[in-house]
């Protein structure tokens, strides 16, 4: 479901990105994959995927195609075209890079708290 949303907000990215610019939607993805992680902090142990994981997740979907879109568009825009293999390199490898201490980080601490609970602590 969060790919089918990643794919509908990429066609609507192009739209978006011709009528306001770079600077906008690339801001307005920002504090809408905000808003989605936020949601994601209210999510209960006791919580169902529908009803709490499954809206956080789509929040997210949209505001990660809002962004990252128009800052691949920024990044290619500014180099000359014969090095822009190189460049779209570089800005997704950047990209890979710095979202995995962020996929790590929840596994870890939820570790932690299963530990205390008794649970296997992620070990």
């Amino acid at each position: 479901m969060t790919g089918l949303t990643l794919m509908l907000m990429v066609g609507a990215s192009a739209r978006i990105i011709g009528r306001f610019g770079l600077k906008a939607p690339l801001v307005a993805g920002l504090i809408v994959l905000a808003g989605g992680i936020g949601v994601f902090g209210l999510v209960s142990s006791d919580g169902g995927f529908v009803t709490d994981v499954l809206w956080a997740s789509l929040v997210a979907a949209a505001g990660m195609s809002l962004a990252y879109i128009p800052a691949l568009n920024a990044g290619l825009s500014a180099v000359a075209p014969e090095k822009s293999g190189l460049a779209s390199g570089l800005l997704n490898t950047s990209y890979q890079v710095g979202s995995a201490p962020g996929s790590r980080q929840p596994r870890d601490s939820g570790g932690g708290l299963a530990g205390r609970r008794g649970g296997s602590g992620g070990q």
